[in-house]
Parts: structure tokens; C-alpha cells; sequence
């Protein structure tokens, strides 16, 4: 276990192979592996850019039919062609096993780090430190296959759910069905048949090492095999990585080299397979042609042998890194490639582990990115699978439907992108769950995938619930209430805390109260006050800084006030005003310029009036005013554009517009299923989600809703 704590970089699959055996076998840890983590398990990716010594010297790196119409629409609305978005198919994102025949994405799965599909739809999951096989079914239901959960070998030619596997780590079907896994710490290649569930090895006598070609393949010494992959002819074919070769196993069971001379390195391509150097080859996957494609992790390329055997780098240009896309893939960098995969048309994919990304290649050479931004982490589902964070993917495959399946490792989860374009709407509305209480005028927040949507007024009451929204699962829960209750208060972000500014208590005397919620606390604190009180007012962030804007107050009604509270130092600090004093406008951030559009005047008229403000030169200056006069809408910034839903001039308004400070212009969308006035406001994942709000916009009167609105650009 000491291993475990002192710094080196490695391949994670060594790594935790080194740990089960040190923990069986300190003697074959002094012998075989010398090595160090630099990070805690929690953080170690596969490759992850560790180093590892061994023994031979290699070195290691959301009402009823207005919203039921708005869903017609939307089944009627324009279509674009776009990136698809990602899901997960099984983890709930929690290292560790709770059983099985549960909902996949209710289960808990460690460190998966193989994934591979059936035409039935099936998934199957390389469940690494639970030292099982899953399998997720068509109806989305989650089983063991192989592997009773203990890290060891008790033999073969027994029920696969009775075997010990040893940190498996890859999986394979072949045309028949029958399951094949590389047993990485057992130095086996396993094989479930799919009629009797029993296991047998293939491939490997249990002892790592390197004793020769042309012999057996149970009689042959594989050194931590990390994947193996069936051809047509159910020809098996395995990364042996300590070895640094390809390994195939013919119908004859007998065992070659088809890739690699045995030093870990890099000498060259255009030679043949046989004599080149690989430097610890993580992954192996075939192309329609027969091509071998191999994940040659620390020389960072993906190198493909031909059918004359001969070797070229295909992607990777030796350097780890990440030097940017739509290039030739040769001239790319990658960072610790550790498999690949191909689609029906031969397209190649690419699990960049430590570049967080996967990566394809087309039949240009030209490679991209089809999933991650990246970052390491976990930002949701159900987005753009290019915004998305993944955490060290280590497995990639694709099925014939197009569907790209991501072992997302360190996020204990598999993940799915759809890769074939569809037709996928846009400009539409659809509906979110019911919130808990009705709401109108709240202070709104997001904060990842969650929306707070707190205070505001009932039909009855003025509110300081905390209702919180979870946009990934579409479900409600609740925080810790609001110290001071208060309707129309505004509500803004800043490094994961939600201040909520002034806002009215009573009808009455607006509030110059500053609160903040910590959600990783569940806790408020008061902050220092709002040095002109007001409530309906409007907020943006820009650096850090929190930009209050116009609002009223019960003296002199409508302001023009600018007030900025730095959340660093507490601090606040008058501004320039507006050139139109209004309440409730619609605000946000577009580029570096803070809008104000819409209001209500001192006249007690709706205005279009629209201001920009340069917090460099503390000035405003002039915008195209809004075709639609209005106050107290559904506003946020997304993508460089004010969105402003709804509203009112009295009546309510369902109309939709977006403003482009680039282009100084309005355009007209689609119109909000249900026209609100005074609902709150967020953006979660690009999309605008509307909160509540009523028919009227004055405290206890009309009907208050407790719809979710969400619109997609």
C-alpha cells in the first residue's frame, strides 16, 4: 500500500495491477515493478502521465394545453443539422458496486475502463476494481456477466459469475457472441461462451513475461494484456503492453507477433511491424480492411499496420499534447492515447485519455474533437458532447447504429454520443417539472446544472423558499430558506455563490439586504448592505463583479442608479446611471458589454429603451431599442445574445426576442407556450429556463404559476 502514496507517472491499468499485487504479492512487486503515484487513486487516470520502472528498464506517462400545443410546435419547428448531445448509459457516477439488476444508471460501477457492444444492443462494461464484467441489457438493466467480485484466479472451465478476475480491463464479442476479456493481472485473455456462460482462457499461462511466438497460446507469457479484439475470423488479437508488442492468436489457438520487436520505444515507421518499436500499446482495434490500429500510449500515435505488414503513425505526432483540431491528424498532438475504435465507414475514434477528450479521424486524415472541452470533471448530461468534461476516458467503441460509447473512468460512468446527424429542433419551447411552490419575482441562480430558484411572492405570501432545480434530472428539491423573505430582489452569481439583492418585503419600502447561499453548505450569510435600497431591479457579472441596475425605490419611484458589489472585498461602488431611469429591464452580459433593455419608466409606461454599458469607460451608450416595449420578462445571456421572453405592458406578452450587441439588432423567436410576466430567470447548458411568474406581476393578485419554461436556441 505504500506504493500507493509516492510520486511517479504511469499507465493507471499498471498502476492498480501493481496495487492488487503488492497486495497478494509483495515479492512480485520487488521483482517486477518499482513504482510511485504522484496522486491519490481518486485522481489516477490511465496513463494519466505516470511513469512506472520495471524490471527490464522501461520507462513510463421545465399550463397544460398551452404547453401541450407548444410540443405540437416543436414537432413542427425548423430543424438543423447539429452535434449531438451525451448521456449515461450506466454509473450514477459513485465509485464502488451496490448490485445488480438495477437501472444502469442507478448502479455503481470503479474504474471501467473496456466497453464493448453487441448487435442486440447490449453493453458490456470492463468493471476494473469491482473485478467484474457488466452487462447493461437493451432495457437498460445492469447484470454481471463474469466475475464474482474478488481480485484473483481460481481456475477455469466454471460458471463465469463464479470466476475470480484480476483488474480486468478490456472487452471483446466475437461473430458468435462469446465474451473475451483481458485479464490484465491474471496474464490471461478469458473467453465466457455465450450458449454455456462458461470461462476459459485463451490466451496466457498466468505468468508475465515474453517466452516466445509460435507456440500455444495458453502455454504463452503475455505481460499485462490491456485489450484484445476479434476479427471476422475470430482471429483474437491483444495489446501486450508490458511486452510492447500485438499479439494474435489464429483459430488454431497458436500465438504471433504481429506488431512490435519487444523495446518499448519509437524507431520509425514505413518498416515492418515486426521490427518496430511500440512503447507500452494500450489498445488494438481493426477496420472493415483488416487494418490494425494501435493506441501506442507513451509514444503518443495511433499507428496502423497494413495488410503487407508494414507500419505507418496514422494520428499523433509524437508529442504529448494538445495542439488544436480540424488538422491533419499526423500533425496532431495526443496525450496518452489508450484505444480506438471505427465506425461503419472506417472514421477512426480516439480515447485522448489525458487530454480528456476522444478525438476522430476521417477519411481526409483530419481529426477533430467528438467529445470533452478538455477539462477533467463532470458538468452533466444532456449538452453538446464537445462541452462536455470527461475524466480520463480510457475505453471507446462504436456500434452500427452510430452510437459512440465512452468509458468515462474517473467519472464512473459510461457515456453515450450519437454520432449520425439527425434532424434536432431548434427555436423551440418544451416544458421542465412543475416547481414544488408558485412563484413570481423570485431572485434566480444557476450553479451547474442547478437552478435556485429563491424567494419571491405566492398568491398569498411573500416567500423565502429556496427551490432548487436540477435541469440534468428534470427533478425539484429544496435549501436552507432565505433569512429575509422578499419579493422582486435580484439575484446573481459569483464563484458558486448566489448573492440576492435588495428586493421588497411588504409591497411596501424596498430592501437594501445582501444575502448569500453557499449550496456546498447549504448556508446564508448577510453581507454588507446595498447602499441605495430598491427592488425590480436588474443584475449582471462581468469579472467577478456583481452590476446592479435601475430598479425602484417607494420615494422616487423608478431609478437610473448603478451600484457594483465587488463579493472579494464586500464593497460597493456607485456607477454611472442609466440615461433612462426603469425598473425590471432586461439584463445581461454580451461580450464585454452589459445591456439594460426594456423597463418600466418613471411615467409608469413600458419602454423598448436599451442601454449599453462599458465598465471600462463607466459610461452608456445607446442600443437599438426593443421592437416590443415591455418589463419584467424571461432574460439571460446565452452565446453572445440577450434572450428576452415574455413580460408585460398589461397584459402579459408571449413574445420572444434576442438582441445581438454585435450586430446592434433584434430578432423575433419563438413565442413563450404561456405568456408570464415576472418569472425568474437562468441558463443552464445553453438553454433559457423560465421560472414560474403570473398573469398580472403585482403582489397577490392574479394567478401565479409554477411552470418551467425552458427554451432552446
Amino acid at each position: 500500500m505504500n506504493c500507493i502514496r509516492q510520486q511517479v507517472k504511469t499507465l493507471h491499468n499498471v498502476a492498480l495491477l501493481a496495487l492488487f499485487m503488492l497486495r497478494r504479492d509483495a515479492g512480485l512487486c520487488r521483482s517486477r515493478i518499482s513504482m510511485s503515484l504522484s496522486q491519490p487513486k481518486s485522481s489516477l487516470p490511465s496513463a494519466f502521465g505516470r511513469v512506472v520502472r520495471f524490471s527490464h528498464a522501461l520507462t513510463a506517462r421545465p399550463r397544460a394545453v398551452a404547453l401541450a400545443l407548444a410540443c405540437l410546435l416543436i414537432s413542427l419547428a425548423p430543424c438543423r443539422l447539429e452535434a449531438q448531445d451525451i448521456t449515461t448509459v450506466a454509473g450514477n457516477g459513485t465509485a464502488g458496486y451496490n448490485g445488480d439488476n438495477i437501472p444502469a444508471t442507478s448502479a455503481e460501477l470503479n474504474v471501467p475502463t473496456g466497453v464493448a457492444l453487441d448487435s442486440a444492443g447490449n453493453v458490456y462494461i470492463a468493471d476494473y476494481i469491482n473485478n467484474r464484467i457488466r452487462k447493461v441489457n437493451a432495457s437498460g438493466v445492469i447484470t454481471t456477466v463474469a466475475g464474482n467480485g474478488t481480485a484473483g484466479y481460481n481456475g477455469d472451465n466454471i460458471a463465469a459469475t463464479s470466476a475470480e478476475l484480476n483488474s480486468p480491463n478490456g472487452v471483446a464479442l466475437d461473430s458468435a457472441g462469446n465474451l473475451y476479456i483481458a485479464d490484465q493481472a491474471n496474464q490471461r485473455i478469458r473467453m465466457v461462451n455465450t450458449g454455456s456462460g462458461i470461462i476459459t482462457t485463451v490466451a496466457g499461462s498466468g505468468i508475465a513475461g515474453y517466452n516466445g511466438d509460435n507456440i500455444p497460446a495458453t502455454s504463452a507469457e503475455l505481460s499485462f494484456p490491456l485489450v484484445v479484439v476479434v476479427d471476422s475470423a475470430d482471429n483474437l488479437y491483444i495489446a501486450d503492453s508490458v511486452n510492447s508488442r500485438i499479439r494474435m492468436v489464429n483459430a488454431g489457438g497458436t500465438i504471433t507477433t504481429v506488431a512490435g520487436n519487444g523495446t518499448a520505444g519509437y524507431n520509425g515507421d514505413n518498416i515492418a511491424a515486426t521490427s518496430a518499436e511500440l512503447n507500452i500499446p494500450h489498445g488494438v482495434a481493426l477496420d472493415s480492411a483488416g487494418n490494425l490500429y494501435i493506441a501506442d500510449f507513451n509514444n503518443s500515435r495511433i499507428r496502423m499496420v497494413n495488410a503487407s505488414g508494414i507500419i505507418t503513425t496514422v494520428a499523433g505526432n509524437g508529442t504529448a499534447g494538445y495542439n488544436g483540431d480540424n488538422i491533419a491528424a499526423t500533425s496532431a498532438e495526443l496525450n496518452t492515447p489508450t484505444t480506438a475504435a471505427l465506425d461503419s465507414a472506417d472514421n477512426l475514434y480516439i480515447a485522448d485519455n489525458a487530454n480528456q477528450r476522444i478525438r476522430k479521424v476521417n477519411a481526409s486524415g483530419i481529426i477533430t474533437t467528438v467529445a470533452g472541452n478538455g477539462a477533467a470533471g463532470y458538468n452533466g448530461d444532456n449538452i453538446p458532447a464537445t462541452s462536455a468534461e470527461l475524466n480520463y476516458p480510457v475505453g471507446v467503441a462504436v456500434n452500427g447504429a452510430g452510437n459512440l460509447y465512452i468509458a468515462d473512468t474517473y467519472n464512473q460512468r459510461i457515456r453515450k454520443v450519437p454520432l449520425r446527424t439527425r434532424a434536432r429542433t431548434h427555436n423551440t419551447w418544451t416544458s421542465g417539472a412543475a416547481m414544488p411552490t408558485a412563484v413570481q419575482g423570485p431572485a434566480t441562480g444557476a450553479i451547474g446544472s442547478k437552478v435556485y430558484v429563491v424567494g419571491g411572492a405566492s398568491n398569498t405570501a411573500i416567500l423565502d423558499i429556496n427551490q432548487i432545480y436540477n435541469a440534468t434530472t428534470n427533478k425539484w428539491t429544496t435549501g436552507a430558506s432565505m433569512p429575509t423573505q422578499r419579493f422582486a430582489p435580484a439575484g446573481a452569481v459569483v464563484n458558486g455563490i448566489l448573492y440576492v439583492i435588495g428586493g421588497n418585503l411588504t409591497g411596501g419600502d424596498p430592501l437594501d439586504v445582501v444575502e448569500a447561499y453557499d449550496p456546498t453548505t447549504n448556508t446564508w450569510s448577510t453581507k454588507s448592505p446595498m447602499p441605495t435600497p430598491r427592488d425590480s431591479i436588474g443584475a449582471a457579472v462581468k469579472n467577478g463583479i456583481i452590476y446592479v441596475i435601475g430598479g425602484y425605490n417607494n420615494t422616487s419611484n423608478r431609478l437610473a442608479t448603478v451600484e457594483s458589489y465587488n463579493p472579494a472585498t464586500d464593497s460597493w461602488t456607485e456607477e454611472s446611471p442609466l440615461a433612462v431611469a426603469k425598473s425590471l429591464p432586461a439584463v445581461g452580459l454580451l461580450g464585454s458589454t452589459i445591456v439594460a433593455a426594456g423597463g418600466l419608466t418613471d411615467s409608469g409606461a413600458v419602454t423598448g429603451d436599451n442601454e449599453g454599458y462599458n465598465s471600462t469607460k463607466n459610461s452608456w451608450k445607446n442600443l437599438t431599442a426593443d421592437p416590443t416595449p415591455r418589463e419584467a420578462g424571461c432574460a439571460a445571456s446565452i452565446s453572445g445574445l440577450l434572450y428576452f421572453a415574455g413580460g408585460t405592458e398589461f397584459p402579459p406578452l408571449s413574445v420572444n426576442e434576442s438582441f445581438s450587441a454585435a450586430d446592434n439588432k433584434w430578432t423575433t423567436l419563438a413565442s413563450m407556450p404561456l405568456a408570464v410576466v415576472a418569472p425568474g430567470s437562468a441558463t443552464v447548458n445553453n438553454k433559457l429556463y423560465c421560472f414560474g411568474g403570473s398573469d398580472n406581476g403585482s403582489v397577490f393578485q392574479g394567478t401565479v404559476y409554477d411552470n418551467v419554461q425552458i427554451y432552446h436556441p
